[in-house]
Formats: C-alpha cells, sequence, structure tokens
C-alpha cells in the first residue's frame, strides 16, 4: 500500500480499515461476533492498522530527510514545514512525532541509520499501540484478564502441538466466548 504519503485521513477511515482487518482476523480465528476489537490485537500481538500507517509515515519520513536537498518529494517537505497547511503531510508527520513521543529533530534523523530509526519508531509505536489497546481493554469486562505489559503474540498461537481448532478454542475461552451462561449473562 501507500499509507505512508496519505495526508488529512479522519479517524473514521482509519476505523473502516480497521474493521476489516478485524473481520479478516475474527473469520481466521472464528471469532464470536461479540469478541471486543482488542481481544485480537492483545492476542495475536497485531498492531492495529492505525499504528501501521504511524509506523510507515515516519519510515517514509527518514526516507525524505535522506534524500537530496534538490529533490522534489524534499522541497515540498521542507516548504510544508515553513508554509503550514492545516492536515498536509509534514504537519501530520509533526503531529506523529508529538503524540509517540518522538523527540528527534529532523536534521537528528537525518543523520540516523535507518536500522536505528526503525527501532526508534518501532518501540514507540509498540508501545502507544499496547497503551491503547489496554485502556479499550480496560473497560470490557471481557476484555480485562487480557491486559498486557508487551504486544506479543501469544505461544498458542505458534506451538506446533496446536492444531487450528485447538487454537481456536483457546482463544474462545480466553476470550471468555464459549457458549457457557457464565460468559453470556442475557442467557
Amino acid at each position: 500500500t501507500n499509507s505512508e504519503i496519505w495526508y488529512n485521513v479522519s479517524n473514521e477511515n482509519l476505523e473502516v480499515l480497521e474493521n476489516e482487518d478485524t473481520i479478516l482476523i475474527r473469520k481466521l480465528l472464528k471469532g464470536h461476533s461479540k469478541t471486543a476489537k482488542e481481544a485480537f490485537h492483545l492476542e495475536t500481538g497485531l498492531l492495529p492498522i492505525r499504528f501501521i500507517v504511524m509506523k510507515r509515515k515516519l519510515m517514509y519520513l527518514w526516507n525524505i530527510l535522506h534524500k537530496n536537498e534538490d529533490e522534489l518529494i524534499r522541497k515540498v517537505y521542507e516548504t510544508q514545514k515553513v508554509i503550514f497547511t492545516k492536515g498536509d503531510w509534514a504537519e501530520s508527520t509533526k503531529s506523529l512525532r508529538e503524540y509517540l513521543n518522538i523527540r528527534e529533530t529532523d536534521e537528528e534523523i537525518s543523520r540516523m541509520s535507518k536500522l536505528r530509526f526503525r527501532n526508534i519508531v518501532t518501540i514507540a509505536v509498540e508501545e502507544k499501540a499496547l497503551e491503547s489497546l489496554n485502556e479499550t481493554a480496560s473497560k470490557h469486562s471481557k476484555s480485562k484478564m487480557l491486559i498486557k505489559k508487551k504486544l506479543s503474540c501469544e505461544p498458542y498461537f505458534t506451538d506446533t502441538s496446536f492444531q487450528k481448532s485447538d487454537i481456536e478454542l483457546t482463544f474462545a475461552l480466553k476470550t471468555r466466548m464459549v457458549n457457557v451462561k457464565n460468559n453470556f449473562s442475557s442467557q
């Protein structure tokens, strides 16, 4: 995709993409229709789409800052920084850096290796994604038990002794979506 160059994307736009992503994960895991969205991400360790877009945008920023100052894309970025337009790409990446608490300046980023900057971005994005997922989980009775200190795939997904049906059942048990009276108070 070209999500790294999207600008002025609303939360509603991202929610549409995230809903489609959740539908896919739900189908893969044969998850119950009422399973909380954050449970899919907390259990699989997958980042929500909005955080993937953030990461891609910031890595593209690294790419722009490593271009020659005579190249058009670099000139456009530098102009956007000087001539502020609400919602433009430069403004959105500045907001992302503030949101993710990435304090490195453009000058510092331009002197960094791609690997070093990717590590900074990955850590910041994963921390913010986990914070967001945990905050949402804390508000849902069936997700409270899934709150984590680190966003990672649960071992039962990669355990070769588990068959697909075992993974689906384990997921249903952990998310309290097995069809028993205790899990569904309206029954």
